[in-house]
């Protein structure tokens, strides 16, 4: 009669099983445990004041950065539980949903920027932000870069026609229109 003895290692998603028997066969043999995944899902309060990025599905205990960006005359209030760090990482142990509340700057003041934020052909261009953190944002709010330390002039190609949203910083946002030639 042969006897089994069974031994199990677990490294991070792998188990491996080695079994051992009295007539001195091993069989090794390799499992694949799929880590539990989880749905991160960021709203703004009105996407006319603001959008949010950080939407997607990660796995169990990723660590996700979730933004609010405002547009130019508007700045983010707080997300729904009451917390005011933007951006904001978020241990995922759960499906999570997070809600960023946007509201107007007081007086209406034009917002002075040392830096230049425009569009040239299929570019968009920052100019004299030189040192600073640049994300730039589609119209749905995904990200599409972000660069922490910029040179005096950042050109980022963008492949098709649009709006997007240009952020310095932590200042406001700045709508940036894009026809491609």
């Amino acid at each position: 009669m042969t006897h089994f003895d069974t031994v199990y290692v677990t490294h991070f998603d792998t188990t491996y099983v080695t079994l051992f028997d009295t007539t001195y066969v091993t069989v090794h043999d390799t499992v694949t445990l799929q880590p539990n995944m989880y749905t991160m899902t960021v709203y703004s309060n009105n996407l006319q004041h603001g959008l949010v990025a950080g939407n997607g599905e990660f796995p169990e205990g990723s660590v996700v950065e979730i933004a609010a960006i405002p547009i130019e005359g508007y700045r983010f209030v707080q997300w729904q539980d009451g917390n005011t760090q933007n951006p904001r990482p978020v241990t995922l142990t759960e499906d999570k949903t997070f809600i960023a509340t946007f509201g107007t700057v007081g007086i209406a003041v034009p917002e002075f920027h040392p830096y230049d934020v425009y569009a040239v052909r299929n570019e968009i261009v920052v100019k004299n932000a030189t040192g600073s953190r640049v994300r730039i944002f589609d119209a749905r709010g995904r990200l599409l870069s972000s660069e922490n330390s910029v040179p005096d002039e950042y050109r980022f190609p963008v492949v098709a026609t649009g709006t997007y949203l240009v952020q310095v910083d932590n200042d406001s946002a700045r709508k940036v229109v894009v026809v491609r030639q």
